[in-house]
């Protein structure tokens, strides 16, 4: 695994990517790293960014409030450097993002379907984002499988193994059965999309 590079450029950078999110996104990642480091885990991510050139206290960020989309990509970059995340623990952190998600308690009474769980997906999405589009493309209850497309939403590539853990655990937590969610198109491998394939 390479040491992740994290500097005022590629910071700038990324705050600089149209749309904002709302706190509550940034928070559950912040979240995810309270429950899974030793004490000190936060302070050691604040650390980390103020190193980078961007010094940042986890404790002013609010949960309605809107922040730069690329600060959660700052933040999520900040968490790989700090402490060393794969691929698979980002998955990891999506998926209880899901499982903690105030949005996804709003949402509960939609829980019963798959079908109306997607007819409400563009809805959860601007919950947490104002640029991007949420897009259901197939729903094949028989064959298992579930189709994603998101569109207009370009962070980091980390942001992509973040949404393949929630995805696959909100498709989880209907369907009472494992899921997994895989990425078969990506903006980041020059396709005009992501679009994610969920089976269980």
């Amino acid at each position: 695994m390479t040491e992740e590079i994290l500097n005022q450029e590629i910071i700038h950078r990324l705050l600089e990517i149209k749309g904002q999110c709302r706190g509550l996104a940034i928070i559950d990642n912040l979240a995810f790293i309270r429950s899974k480091e030793a004490e000190g885990g936060l302070e050691k991510l604040e650390k980390t960014m103020t190193e980078a050139g961007y010094p940042f206290r986890c404790r002013d960020i609010k949960p309605m409030n809107f922040y730069p989309v690329g600060l959660e990509a700052v933040i999520l970059l900040a968490m790989k450097k700090t402490f060393n995340y794969s691929d698979e623990k980002f998955e990891e952190v999506g998926s209880i993002n899901a499982r903690q998600s105030l949005v996804v308690r709003l949402f509960a009474k939609y829980f019963v379907s798959l079908k109306k769980v997607l007819s409400e997906a563009q809805k959860m999405w601007n919950r947490y984002y104002t640029v991007g589009r949420l897009d259901p493309v197939e729903l094949d209850e028989k064959g298992r499988r579930i189709v994603l497309r998101v569109e207009g939403f370009k962070t980091h590539p980390l942001h992509c193994q973040v949404l393949k853990g929630y995805f696959s655990e909100v498709v989880k937590m209907i369907v009472i059965s494992s899921a997994v969610c895989r990425e078969t198109k990506c903006p980041f491998r020059d396709d005009n999309h992501h679009e994610f394939v969920v089976t269980w």
